[in-house]
């Protein structure tokens, strides 16, 4: 694999505003082989326009138009579609820099085409960037055992458009995005599948935009989603030696979410997720008495717990 050839998956869903200048960014690379995939999600505004558009400035660029299925249905007909050696999901509002291929292509081919290639992020409002938190570390190559772990203890984040994959190694693993909330975190229990070391480059390759009305930015009872990527957890990482790592995924995540609740007005949704809480808490009875032991919960997390779980549930 001398020419490493990238296929850059970009799902497009009632995006008019932002579309252009993602597929702007990718076609600003200088680097020279790799396919964009745009799929249009059943989009309902000017997106399918603004493609057409984009698709006759740029002849390599392909546009595949499906009924909507979600951000996870959208992926998972790019990496169908999908003809180069590596796929990178990126969303259609935000955008890489210029060097990013480049930047990849030089760390896969000296370290011998991995499977997975991580890289660092930028926050953005559009105008100010700022890091994403990720991975602490100075190493470039970590066990997937080691980054499996950081992820369950939110040491390093979840989201998808922040690694390559080798599309090889993805088919094989039998992955495919679940349709929801949280299809990134759905990814974690197949890394194992793919590989046994995670190679990271310490370089910012990608501008994710921060905008109201995003997927992060919405409230309702898809937040719910996150109780069937913690039981595919629980599938996946059920030996002991995961208990604490698992405990702490459960608590932080079911303390963000609880946090979410009083901005959704269906009543619902509150009483959906405390249902949910309580199925795990007695499948799973043992984490309430490890909860204020366990050494990956700081004592703000812990105080948390009891606030939320304890003195205001209701």
């Amino acid at each position: 694999m001398e020419n490493v050839k990238f296929s850059l998956i970009v799902p497009v869903y009632n995006v008019e505003r932002y579309v252009a200048r993602c597929v702007h960014s990718l076609f600003a690379q200088t680097y020279a082989d790799f396919e964009v995939i745009c799929v249009d999600d059943g989009s309902t505004d000017s997106s399918p326009e603004v493609l057409r558009q984009l698709a006759a400035q740029y002849p390599a660029m392909r546009v595949i138009t499906q009924e909507n299925k979600g951000l996870g249905g959208a992926r998972n007909t790019g990496v169908a579609h999908a003809t180069g050696d590596y796929l990178w999901f990126i969303d259609s509002d935000d955008w890489i820099e210029p060097d990013s291929l480049a930047s990849l292509a030089q760390v896969i081919t000296e370290r011998k085409q991995p499977p997975i290639v991580l890289f660092d992020v930028n926050t953005t409002d559009g105008a100010v960037k700022q890091l994403m938190p990720n991975l602490h570390v100075d190493s470039d190559v970590l066990s997937v055992e080691t980054y499996v772990r950081a992820l369950l203890l939110h040491q390093a984040h979840y989201f998808a458009c922040g690694k390559v994959f080798r599309r090889d190694s993805y088919e094989a693993s039998g992955f495919s995005f679940p349709k929801g909330f949280y299809e990134d975190v759905a990814l974690l229990p197949y890394y194992a599948r793919m590989t046994d070391t995670v190679h990271y480059l310490h370089k910012p390759l990608y501008n994710y935009y921060v905008r109201t009305g995003s997927i992060m930015n919405t409230y309702d009872l898809r937040v719910l989603n996150i109780y069937g990527i913690y039981h595919q957890l629980l599938q996946a990482f059920g030996g002991p030696e995961w208990r604490q790592e698992l405990a702490h995924f459960f608590y932080v995540v079911s303390i963000k979410r609880r946090k979410m609740l009083p901005r959704i007005p269906d009543k619902t949704a509150r009483t959906s997720f405390w249902r949910h809480y309580d199925h795990y808490q007695q499948r799973w009875s043992y984490y309430s008495g490890d909860c204020l032991l366990n050494p990956y919960l700081s004592w703000k997390e812990k105080l948390q717990v009891i606030r939320y779980f304890i003195i205001t549930r209701h």
